[in-house]
């Protein structure tokens, strides 16, 4: 699908590697910024998907930054043509340059980030960099989100389950702690594969919550928390 309609802007993703997913929507759904949050950092915007679902949900500026020229171009054409492009500043750069400069320190940093690590790779070397920790390993991570973010903000990313353990690991050692775990599922919570997790730079209890995406897969009748997530984003969820 070279386009998706939401209901609010269009993401045109014709030659993007990393497409519009359900995951990264129900990350962007998610995501509740507090009324108080002036500026948003969205680290590998891609097309610019997330930037745009908390710009509908936001008066936030937000700096959007992607490494990919493709991507950097779509995320720009996306951002652009959208009614939300007074909000959104997208940089073609890679987090780690943009950071050496930046004094800003963000109320709220969002990332669907590189998450494969040791996984076969394709022999397209534009989808390891949008797929795999090549250019941005979980250490780089989260040394940006330490530099970057305020001391009162939150980070949002979205992993595969398997690496959610190494990932907070790493974050705690320094200093950035795991405040909520979603777990999103088709039906059932053995079948998971991708977690939601929350940061902080506050050590507080960790909240922990499920997102069935249906009833009782494989029928496909949606569950109602998903329908009610999406309501203000996807055409159909009225």
């Amino acid at each position: 699908m070279s386009k998706f309609q939401f209901k609010e802007f269009l993401i045109e993703q014709t030659g993007a590697e990393m497409k519009v997913s359900t995951d990264a929507c129900i990350l962007g759904a998610w995501v509740k910024p507090s009324k108080n949050v002036k500026n948003i950092l969205d680290i590998g915007s891609g097309t610019g998907l997330l930037s745009l679902m908390l710009a509908q949900k936001t008066t936030a500026i937000i700096d959007a930054i992607e490494i990919d020229e493709l991507h950097y171009k779509l995320c720009l054409h996306n951002c652009e043509t959208s009614k939300y492009s007074s909000q959104i500043v997208v940089h073609h750069t890679s987090i780690l340059e943009y950071k050496i400069n930046k004094e800003t320190k963000y109320d709220l940093v969002i990332s669907n980030p590189p998450f494969f690590e040791n996984q076969y790779k394709s022999p397209i070397s534009r989808k390891n960099i949008s797929r795999h920790t090549l250019n941005l390993t979980y250490l780089d991570l989260i040394s940006c989100i330490d530099a970057l973010l305020n001391e009162e903000g939150y980070f949002y990313c979205l992993l595969p389950i398997e690496s959610i353990e190494k990932f907070i690991k790493i974050a705690k050692t320094n200093y950035i702690y795991c405040i909520e775990k979603v777990l999103i599922t088709k039906n059932l919570v053995e079948d998971c594969k991708r977690v939601i997790l929350g940061f902080s730079k506050k050590e507080i209890e960790k909240k922990e919550s499920i997102i069935k995406i249906y009833e009782n897969y494989p029928s496909l009748e949606f569950s109602s928390l998903y329908v009610n997530l999406m309501r203000e984003f996807y055409l159909d969820k009225n």
